[in-house]
């Protein structure tokens, strides 16, 4: 149950980049341990508005997070970590397509999305999307050379009897 790592601080054991999970049979819910703290000070300070199911959990001393944490403090460091992903990191590791060597990777999603647009992105997805597209006939802008030819010679004789 417990993940210790050294030279954790209590402060980070608080913040988000603690990622442990449990689940609280009081609430029901999939619980962040550091949430949690947050919850347990913000009830401690008489500032808990909300998640009366939590502060029922703590004031009937059921609350597995005050335990966790009271076991923390009796050891003098945090035993109930797991490192977090930072989201930050997280969001321009997805959306990057560069590979690891700094290469770009052509084959990522957001390479093409960038580079050929959303149509590729469809088709290289083995989308069953189709672009119906229809062309137009092109107007008849040609001339008959011999019916040119003639108005202009209909004209030249006009211009050199008249």
């Amino acid at each position: 149950m417990s993940t210790e790592e050294s030279g954790i601080s209590f402060e980070t054991a608080r913040s988000w980049k603690n990622g442990y999970q449990f689940e609280c049979k009081k609430t029901k819910r999939n619980c962040k341990l550091f949430i949690c703290s947050h919850i347990i000070k913000a009830k401690e300070e008489g500032r808990l508005d909300s998640f009366e199911d939590c502060s029922k959990a703590i004031d009937g001393n059921a609350c597995l997070a005050v335990k966790m944490m009271a076991k923390e403090e009796e050891e003098g460091k945090p035993l109930f970590f797991k490192k977090a992903m930072n989201p930050f990191e997280a969001t321009a590791a997805k959306s990057s397509s560069k590979t690891e060597s700094g290469k770009v990777d052509k084959k990522s999603d957001s390479y093409k999305r960038g580079r050929l647009g959303s149509k590729s992105l469809a088709s290289s997805n083995k989308s069953k999307v189709t672009y119906k597209t229809t062309k137009k006939k092109p107007e008849d802008t040609s001339l008959d050379v011999k019916t040119f030819e003639d108005a202009l010679n209909t004209e030249a004789e006009k211009h050199a009897i008249g």
